[in-house]
């Protein structure tokens, strides 16, 4: 499968395996539109960079996805708690990670 496809069959599934619990808890559209462009932000360049490490430098999968994702996580609360006014750093960072485990969690099944 070409890369662009790739990419971008990874950026609909997180949209909408992160975007169905944005829904359920917030049920509005500005904090929806928020996960869609903090997930378009961070994960076509995540899953690009894996790709790349693990793949042609033959780095090793486990710590460069460790790395990846804790930077996704940062990056992602950075952008929920810009936009949710209601919602502390902490718990910001918790939604993220929370959310990023989920869509990771479901990737590694389906990688099998």
């Amino acid at each position: 499968m070409p890369l662009i496809f790739t990419l971008a069959r990874n950026l609909l599934l997180t949209v909408i395996l992160e975007g169905i619990p944005v829904a359920l808890i917030f049920r509005r559209w500005r904090e929806i539109r928020c996960c869609i462009l903090v997930n378009v932000m961070t994960n076509p360049a995540l899953n690009f960079l894996v790709l790349v490490l693990c793949g042609p430098l033959a780095l090793p999968y486990w710590p460069v996805t460790a790395v990846l994702e804790v930077s996704a996580v940062a990056a992602e609360a950075w952008g929920y708690r810009s936009v949710c006014e209601n919602l502390s750093r902490a718990r910001a960072v918790l939604l993220s990670a929370g959310l990023n485990a989920l869509s990771f969690g479901v990737g590694l099944l389906f990688s099998r």
